[in-house]
Parts: structure tokens; sequence; C-alpha cells
């Protein structure tokens, strides 16, 4: 599935899914740029339905969990200027551009810092220290 029709498949498949799947689909749909950065028991909340639920939603649109969702729709965010707050248009200079692709660049830094688990990254930081050996790959 290509970024840009993911939101075109929740709302195709809307009337397909349970209703407390569909309560998952109508907060995505209304909150497209909060959900990227949400972990799957804040959207469960936030839609009031279990876990679950949310890995159900996910599957009934062809994904496999929750991070493959949130992946296609953070690409879907970043594809479409539409979606964003930043619209660059052909009538931009150069200046003008440069500005916008930087502060759309500072927002999304922001965004992604301010949805890091602290406590998380110092566990992780904490396991790390700690280890005999760490590998990487890739």
């Amino acid at each position: 599935m290509k970024p840009a029709e993911l939101t075109n498949t929740i709302s195709e498949n809307f009337s397909l899914m349970r209703k407390s799947e569909r309560k998952v689909a109508k907060f995505i749909l209304d909150n497209l740029a909060e959900v990227i950065h949400m972990r799957i028991i804040d959207l469960a909340e936030a839609a009031e339905v279990s876990e679950p639920t949310v890995v159900r939603f996910c599957r009934a649109i062809n994904f496999s969990g929750f991070q493959g969702f949130k992946l296609a729709l953070a690409q879907q965010l970043a594809s479409s200027p539409s979606q964003g707050k930043i619209a660059v248009t052909e009538t931009d200079s150069v200046s003008e551009y440069t500005f916008k692709v930087f502060d759309s660049t500072v927002d999304t830094l922001l965004k992604a810092r301010d949805s890091i688990d602290l406590h998380m990254l110092s566990l992780g930081v904490e396991a790390l220290c700690s280890a005999k050996r760490v590998e990487f790959f890739g």
C-alpha cells in the first residue's frame, strides 16, 4: 500500500469494521498528526478501546501490527503537504522554501523529542551500560 492511500483505505473499510475498530478509525482520522507520536496504550485509551482492538484495527487494514501502521501513517504525513503545517508552493522564493523546509524539520524534531519516553530511554541506557557485550547488525 502506498502511504498516500492509507487514510483512503481506512475510510473505505470503515463500514466493514467492528464497532470498536470504527472508534479507533475515527480517532485516527480526526487526529492524524498526534497518532504518529502515540504508543498503542495511548491510542487505545484515547479511542476508549482495548490494546488488542487497536491491533485488530491494524490487521483489518492489512498491517501486521501498530508499529507498521504508524510508520505508514508517518510516511503519508511526511509526503503530503496538505497534511502538514507548512505547505511549499510553486511561487515560493528560494529563501521562503528554505525557511519552510527548516521550520518543518525543526517542528518534526521537537515533536520527536517530546514523544520520547525518558524512563524507557534511561532503562535502555542502563541495559547497554551493564551489558557485557553489545552487538550491532545491519
